[in-house]
């Protein structure tokens, strides 16, 4: 049979699919421009924007039947993780991962924060209510008629009107109570895996990959399964981690245990034949060689010393030095180890949020999805983060210097922490973050939001109306942007086009900036006039207007104008446009290490250990002091280092023989070992301490 199918969102692509597998030759029709509904992903703007990919319940055996029947591997594609939702004021529950459903649900609801003991129970009597009719309501009934008597305003706004709209993505007053109550059966008070949430694991349409995939099939199949695709999250890429970690502390255990040895263990025997090592000398001295060799001993300070007595009355002393050289090796090879654990910290655990606050307007708090982008570490599920708010960017100011060149940024905010708390100030300056329950809070970037206020014909309209326009010049802030009127006039409007801090006309007629400085402060736009195309479902970019709405006729170009503070602009059906100035916004970055301490020490102590491997050598010293004969009286020389200062024996004389080696980096140790020589031979006594 042959079979039309219209819509390609999730219902009609579901129901394309069981068709097919039941033999009906299916075609699916589709307005939009791509398949997927509202869980799609749009190529227009400049890069790929997801828009709608949904979480999943644990519940949905359908969806994820469907998923799997199509070639998706479920448990790659999606992370699953206990339910838990949680406030930015730190309020919220968690639903326990094991025992029966009802009693993890109790316990849940007893366990919330942030709501008191009657709210509890009653959200209990209403989840009892529900057990009793069977999950089952009229048709008719919808989310709002269900909980018409029986919550608390609490239980209504922070438990079940969230679960609602996430669920159904519909708000009470329209969703349908018996929908709800089936997924709340099937999700909540189902299996013991039912209610965990299934996050997408990968973009929908990753634009690169998806286009190697259609030129090389075969390969990418091998390629997806040994998780080419998703190298950060592939079992190798862990496993090659791991094999890193545990090689360095295979290198540095065995070398740290015979480090310890040589430190604890003295010099080796000094060799028979001095004169064969590379750096060899020797010389006469008065007094007896145990007289020789104690003020030898005296005079190498620093140098880890044994002296021994040989046959025929010979002493050798063994020196040796250095071993700081080794140490640092160690202490590099150990920090780096540290060094890679904190930086798994970070990856693991920590988070980086962003977000545009303009001056005036209300800021966020830290939330998932009060951010324009966040990224999160593996094991981040977005709650628990750090309770508290920046309320708002109450100014931002710019030094410059006298040819114009920004010279200090400064964002004035306000503050809050945790639930009620009190409003702080503080200021954010480049590099001076604000340090808060464990996180920092950086100025990472500004522009400006031109405002315009709109006048109907009559009279009636909107002040103030604002949005950021993006750099696109960083030397003088020229930045494009639209401002979209959406529901306050009909047909819609869109201004979209330029701001110059300090306007000019360029050679071409058309406004440019002379400097970031706003001085003269201009704007150049386009007025368009009709179906902006955010009703339809498809993403679209903020900063730009839809240019397939232009291409359709659906978006009209009505007028252009370049405005000054002051000046407006009158459309042909009476409206009046002015520009009324600018705002400035920063872009605010919120950035959460647990390991950045870890890994601070850890590079210090990488820079210390490498330093001293490079700068210290290890050297060896011999000296091998025999008995003269004795020459006559008027022929004594008594110019040697004898022990503290004592008098020799005037009849006793020594030839001491010294030989040395550097074990690394032997190329200046010549010009030691002479130094060393020449205070051996030096015959002033030397002082115990």
């Amino acid at each position: 049979m042959r079979m039309a199918i219209v819509g390609a969102g999730w219902a009609g692509l579901a129901a394309a699919v069981r068709a097919t597998e039941a033999g009906h030759d299916v075609t699916v029709f589709e307005a939009a421009g791509m398949p997927g509904g509202r869980a799609r992903s749009d190529d227009a703007s400049d890069g790929a924007t997801d828009n709608g990919q949904h979480i999943l319940l644990g519940g949905y055996t359908c969806t994820l039947g469907l998923m799997r029947s199509v070639g998706v591997d479920v448990e790659r594609a999606l992370l699953r993780v206990p339910l838990r939702v949680t406030y930015a004021d730190g309020a919220g529950f968690a639903l326990a991962p094991t025992g029966p459903r009802l009693l993890a649900a109790a316990r849940a609801l007893l366990g919330a924060r942030g709501f008191g003991l009657v709210d509890k129970l009653s959200a209990i009597a209403m989840a009892r209510d529900w057990r009793r009719r069977g999950f089952r309501c009229p048709p008719s009934m919808t989310v709002a008629d269900l909980l018409h008597r029986a919550p608390t305003e609490l239980v209504r706004r922070r438990l079940v009107e969230p679960l609602c709209v996430a669920a159904l993505n519909t708000p009470m007053a329209e969703a349908s109570a018996g929908v709800f109550l089936a997924v709340m059966r099937d999700s909540l008070f189902g299996a013991r895996d039912a209610s965990d949430l299934l996050l997408p694991q990968r973009p929908l349409n990753p634009t690169k990959v998806d286009q190697y995939i259609a030129d090389h099939p075969g390969w990418s199949k091998i390629l997806d399964a040994a998780g080419f695709f998703d190298v950060f999250a592939a079992p190798w890429f862990a496993a090659t981690y791991l094999l890193l970690f545990i090689s360095l502390i295979g290198c540095v255990v065995p070398r740290l245990k015979a480090h310890g040895t040589a430190m604890l263990s003295a010099p080796p025997a000094v060799p028979r034949r001095l004169e064969r090592l590379p750096s060899a000398d020797s010389f006469s001295a008065g007094g007896t060689p145990e007289q020789v060799a104690a003020g030898s001993v005296r005079r190498l300070r620093g140098w880890k010393t044994v002296t021994r007595v040989e046959d025929g009355g010979v002493v050798t002393v063994a020196a040796e030095k250095g071993y700081l050289r080794e140490t640092g090796n160690l202490v590099f090879h150990a920090a780096l180890v540290v060094l890679l654990v904190g930086v798994a910290l970070g990856k693991l655990w920590g988070y980086q949020g962003t977000v545009l606050l303009t001056e005036g307007q209300p800021g966020i708090c830290n939330a998932v999805p009060l951010y324009d982008s966040f990224r999160p570490g593996k094991l981040v599920d977005g709650s628990g983060l750090a309770p508290f708010c920046i309320d708002s960017l109450d100014k931002f100011s710019v030094d410059y210097d006298p040819d114009g060149t920004p010279a200090q940024f400064r964002a004035d905010i306000t503050y809050s922490l945790g639930e009620n708390g009190a409003a702080r100030k503080d200021v954010l300056e480049v590099n001076h973050p604000l340090r808060v329950e464990g996180v920092r809070v950086y100025l990472v970037g500004h522009g400006f939001a031109p405002r315009f206020t709109v006048t109907k014909p009559d009279g009636t309209g909107v002040k103030n109306l604002s949005a950021p326009f993006l750099p696109q010049d960083p030397r003088t802030l020229l930045s494009e942007g639209t401002v979209k009127l959406l529901d306050t006039v009909k047909p819609q409007l869109a201004l979209y086009g330029t701001f110059a801090p300090f306007a000019a006309l360029g050679p071409d007629g058309k406004l440019t900036s002379l400097s970031p400085q706003p001085g003269n402060p201009g704007v150049a736009i386009q007025i368009y006039r009709g179906d902006l195309g955010v009703d339809d479902g498809a993403p679209q970019s903020v900063y730009t207007i839809d240019q397939r709405q232009v291409a359709i006729g659906a978006l009209k170009q009505v007028a252009t104008a370049q405005l000054i503070p002051g000046k407006a602009v009158t459309l042909d059906d009476g409206t009046k446009i002015t520009f009324d100035g600018y705002s400035q916004w920063a872009t605010i970055q919120v950035n959460h290490d647990p390991g950045q301490t870890l890994v601070l020490w850890a590079a210090g102590a990488v820079v210390l250990g490498l330093l001293l491997s490079l700068a210290v050598r290890r050297r060896r010293l011999f000296l091998r002091i025999t008995p003269a004969p004795t020459p006559n009286s008027e022929t004594v020389d008594n110019s040697a280092p004898v022990d503290d200062g004592a008098r020799p024996d005037r009849d006793a004389r020594s030839v001491v023989a010294v030989g040395g080696l550097a074990r690394t980096d032997a190329g200046s140790f010549g010009t030691e070992f002479a130094r060393v020589v020449e205070q051996l031979r030096d015959p002033s006594p030397v002082r115990k301490d």
